[in-house]
């Protein structure tokens, strides 16, 4: 990588130059007439996709997900006009994670999106509403009944709709069960292989007791939100648990 001070076309130009080069030998006008997957294994595409990568800090424009071992970001093209592909306007190249790219290309349905016009106004509405969680949050309110044989809690999430595009409360429950098993794995178990979908199941994920096999606390997700029950044989503080590690979280929070 060469010096950040240096603009993208400065930075890449004699790979371009090497490129534009092969290219008229092929008889291929200019780069824009190049098959689009063939041109994004060019040695020139990958200097471009670094040098925006650094100058967005290696972080998502929209949810500033940073790359990581488990996050491999993406250079996403708000144009595809000629100095674009040439390296000679940075302005339409923007760095983005795997899912915020995939929320701008594609429908919630799996249609592809084709006109640049329309994923630009869902960049800008990403932008808008993880801005808007940046700086109201992700709230959940906390339903809290005894029952026979236990306590249940009924956990639903009262923000904007459109907000779950990139935290889901899915998730929240798996990494929590996942944070309590941890916790007592001596005395756990959880049903394997374990998945969100086990939420959906019509017997919930339940965690047993390793020893008695008996249940100590069942979650399932249903009609928008979440139940968790807890047996009166479970002696952990679920309540507590789940209210401490929401606490913990860089967004969720409960309303009491």
């Amino acid at each position: 990588m060469k010096s950040k001070t240096m603009s993208l076309y400065d930075a890449v130009e004699l790979s371009f130059l090497k490129l534009e080069k092969r290219l008229a030998k092929e008889g291929v006008r200019d780069i824009s007439c190049m098959d689009y997957e063939k041109y994004l294994r060019t040695v020139f595409w990958k200097e471009i996709k670094e040098w925006v990568l650094d100058r967005d800090r290696f972080r998502c424009v929209v949810c500033s997900a940073e790359k990581s071992r488990f996050c491999d970001l993406e250079v996403h093209h708000r144009s595809y006009d000629l100095d674009v592909l040439e390296g000679k306007n940075s302005e339409m190249l923007i760095s983005l994670c795997p899912r915020c790219h995939k929320l701008i290309e594609f429908y919630s349905d799996g249609g592809k999106r084709v006109c640049l016009e329309e994923k630009d106004r869902k960049y800008s509405e990403l932008k808008r509403n993880h801005a808007e969680i940046e700086s109201k949050g992700l709230p959940l309110r906390i339903n809290r009944y005894s029952r026979k044989g236990g306590e249940l809690f009924e956990i639903k999430y009262i923000g904007d709709r459109d907000h779950l595009d990139f935290y889901s409360v899915e998730s929240l429950m798996f990494s929590f069960i996942l944070a309590v098993f941890q916790r007592h794995h001596d005395e756990l178990k959880i049903p394997l292989p374990f998945a969100v979908s086990r939420f959906y199941q019509k017997s919930g994920a339940k965690i047993k007791n390793n020893k008695t096999g008996k249940d100590v606390m069942e979650v399932k997700i249903a009609d928008s939100h979440t139940v968790i029950k807890v047996s009166n044989t479970c002696r952990y503080p679920i309540y507590e648990y789940f209210s401490a590690y929401v606490s913990e979280q860089k967004y969720w929070y409960v309303i009491e």
